[in-house]
């Protein structure tokens, strides 16, 4: 009689147990989560104050969605934005009703979030029964390759991540252990909440099949289907990171990364990369230098043959000698796999690796060295005194390293002169140093601004905002000192914002570019300019205010009245426009009035 094969079912099943008494608290746990929380954070106090940098401005200050009261709405139901990070985008908008434009508070939120990853760092580490858990973490919460993911407010979308991405991980080794139901539904809900917060957690099932492999040496048909609603969540949220970044953050523009062959070349010579910042993380810079692998060489495609050698060779004995640094790799190149090149970002029009892209992967690199030298203490005790020297330096080291690392982002200036230093070839860096220098208002930074945008157009001519910016630069050396305007000048400056608008149509362009004509005298397109501005931004009062003074120098006196009326509609408190409003009724008025 033949038998009936029984069909492989998803198991979650409750136990009823009686319930447990509370546990007392472990005061030695508590004292090495506050030590591991208190250093991760204390490293971080140069940044606490600092200043907004970089597309902070995007984030915050300049960001209308996390300022408006029906905000939180179109956050999460309007298209509006770059990438789709609702959650991280909600915490953003608490903390405007909290502090408003005050950077610190973003700063802090963002130092205390990554003190509470090391910690939670430690309790997955200690729930995988990792040797030197506690020392990894905090490894991990001074090391020096994380300051730009936690200096950097416009970064909380990995710190803020990778609270979800570790609770869900706790959250399902408790199911496994306890086989509560209620875990696994909580895993699943703090991975979703991980995504959306930033999609580079998308390898998170897989994470779950390793950390399976390292508990019970073996992955099963079971393993694999508890991950199936993890990996459809990961596919369902990429999807929707990938629509966004396409069509929103990059549009038209061109990323370089090449074809295939340059970004498989690229995915082979990133890993080594950021293993080597992982150990030794001396080199640091905000924009590295391009790669230039398009079209690759031979030779760059050997870093990707060494890591497939090395991980076939732990593949191979990962039941033995290799099983912890088997599954530390694993973790490693998987977590770094949406940031290897494949997919096309917005940020790789600047560079291929950066800093925050390794603040995931580089747990498992810091649990591998914490372990192992953990392990080899315990067993080799006359070496243990020379362990934990070693370790004990390595821990001063990093520290020092990030205080100082830290301090960079202070301001706009310090960040990108430091960066200028190391990589002078970055257009961003020029670029932004420049709008830095520009923002000073007095005549020798800009004169020293307007280098910087005439280096960063020499380095990015596709990009619109270096040729913005440089017209900018153009613009203010035509006005001369006795207040007279050099039209040579004005003429370069409108050439720029032109070059600007033909590569990348943008309202505040269209502004710039309506100013410098109105400067000359060439008030009907400059109305042009600015009507075309509205039309893409109808909710800038700056520009109606603009557009109603230059119909006052056409005779479009009712235009002009209807513009300025269209701005204190935007902005009721608006000085200018109401005090031009008035000007204008009174003309019009006089105009009415019969002569005698």
């Amino acid at each position: 009689m033949a038998q009936k094969k029984s069909k492989q079912k998803l198991k979650i099943s409750q136990r009823s147990e009686p319930a447990a008494p509370a546990p007392a608290v472990n005061t030695n746990a508590l004292l090495i989560a506050l030590a591991i929380f208190f250093s991760s954070v204390v490293i971080y106090i140069p940044a606490m104050t600092a200043a907004y940098i970089w597309d902070d401005d995007q984030e915050i200050t300049a960001n209308r969605l996390i300022q408006a009261p029906d905000g939180l709405f179109k956050i999460w139901f309007q298209n509006t934005t770059a990438d789709y990070f609702p959650l991280k985008s909600t915490l953003q908008w608490i903390e405007w009703q909290l502090w408003g434009i005050n950077s610190s508070g973003y700063h802090i939120v963002n130092i205390l979030i990554h003190g509470f990853d090391a910690v939670l760092i430690w309790l997955v580490l200690q729930k995988l029964r990792v040797p030197g858990a506690a020392l990894a973490a905090l490894l991990f919460g001074i090391h020096p390759v994380n300051v730009e993911s936690v200096a950097w407010i416009s970064e909380l979308k990995n710190t803020f991540s990778l609270v979800f991405f570790l609770l869900a991980l706790l959250a399902y080794l408790n199911f496994e252990q306890q086989q509560k139901k209620r875990c696994y539904i909580e895993s699943i809900i703090l991975f979703v909440a991980s995504l959306l917060c930033k999609t580079s957690v998308v390898p998170f099932p897989f994470v779950l099949l390793i950390c399976a492999f390292w508990q019970r040496g073996k992955i099963t048909k079971q393993d694999v289907l508890r991950t199936i609603p993890f990996f459809l969540a990961a596919v369902a949220l990429g999807y929707v990171t990938l629509k966004f970044q396409n069509e929103r953050a990059i549009g038209t523009e061109v990323i370089p990364i090449g074809g295939f062959w340059s970004r498989l070349a690229g995915a082979g010579m990133l890993p080594w990369f950021y293993l080597f910042n992982a150990l030794l993380p001396f080199w640091l810079i905000v924009i590295y230098p391009k790669w230039h692998i398009d079209p690759p060489q031979a030779w760059q495609f050997l870093p990707g043959i060494a890591l497939v050698i090395a991980m076939f060779i732990l593949w191979r004995y990962r039941h033995s000698w290799a099983k912890a640094t088997f599954c530390a790799m694993a973790y490693y190149i998987i977590t770094l796999g949406p940031v290897l090149g494949f997919f096309k970002m917005s940020y790789m029009r600047l560079t291929l690796p950066a800093d925050h892209f390794e603040y995931l992967s580089v747990i498992s690199i810091i649990a591998l060295l914490a372990g192992g030298g953990t392990w080899l203490a315990d067993r080799r005790r006359n070496l243990r005194p020379l362990l934990t020297g070693f370790a004990v330096v390595v821990v001063a080291v990093f520290a020092g390293v990030s205080l100082a690392h830290a301090s960079i982002f202070k301001d706009e200036e310090t960040l990108w002169r430091t960066t200028l230093e190391k990589n002078p070839d970055t257009w961003q860096g020029h670029n932004h140093l420049g709008a830095a220098l520009f923002m000073k208002g007095d005549m020798a930074s800009k004169a020293a601004a307007f280098k910087h945008f005439a280096r960063a157009v020499e380095l990015k001519p596709e990009n619109p905002e270096v040729h913005n910016n440089l017209g900018l630069g153009y613009a203010t050396f035509a006005q001369r000192p006795d207040h007279t305007l050099d039209p040579e000048m004005m003429k370069r400056a409108i050439e720029e914002y032109r070059r600007a608008i033909q590569i990348k149509d943008d309202p505040s362009m269209r502004t710039n570019l309506a100013n410098a004509l109105g400067s000359i005298g060439k008030f009907d397109e400059a109305v042009e300019q600015y009507r075309a501005s509205i039309a893409m931004d109808p909710n800038n009062p700056n520009t109606h205010c603009n557009l109603g003074y230059t119909l006052i120098q056409i005779g479009d006196l009712d235009g002009a009245a209807a513009e300025f009326e269209a701005a204190l509609k935007i902005a009721p408190n608006m000085v200018q426009a109401q005090q031009n409003l008035e000007a204008v009724l009174q003309r019009k008025q006089q105009m009415m009035q019969p002569r005698k």
